[in-house]
């Protein structure tokens, strides 16, 4: 078994602002607001809000003319010797033989709406 972190991260861009991402690690990027460019290799891809982007390379986002409000999701080996960098941290054990798949999805209430125990 090996040990993972997921981590989250909230990264308010200002227009043309760019957001680096080295590591080579599965991600997921949310457009919560604004728009933005990513690019991984030879891959771009412009969003717009409500709409999501993954990738398991190094990459960037550069921030659209309004800005942009970035969810974004980083799932890493643990080393023993990570700082917590994002918002929330939480870690998980995930069996190496095991295949795994990062979702991005969006569910929406109405005021006061409430989210039943579902399996």
């Amino acid at each position: 078994m090996n040990t993972h972190t997921l981590e989250f991260f909230r990264d308010q861009l200002p227009a043309g602002a760019r957001l680096s991402m080295p590591d080579s690690c599965p991600r997921v990027l949310y457009v919560r607001s604004g728009s933005f460019t990513a690019r991984s290799n030879a891959i771009v891809t412009t969003l717009a809000p409500n709409s999501a982007w993954h990738a398991v390379g190094s990459c960037e986002a550069v921030a659209g003319k309004a800005g942009a409000e970035v969810y974004r999701w980083e799932l890493r080996r643990e080393t023993g010797m990570a700082a917590a960098r994002g918002a929330l941290r939480a870690a998980l054990t995930l069996d190496p033989k095991g295949a795994y798949l990062m979702r991005c999805d969006r569910v929406d209430f109405p005021p006061g709406g409430i989210a039943y125990t579902h399996t």
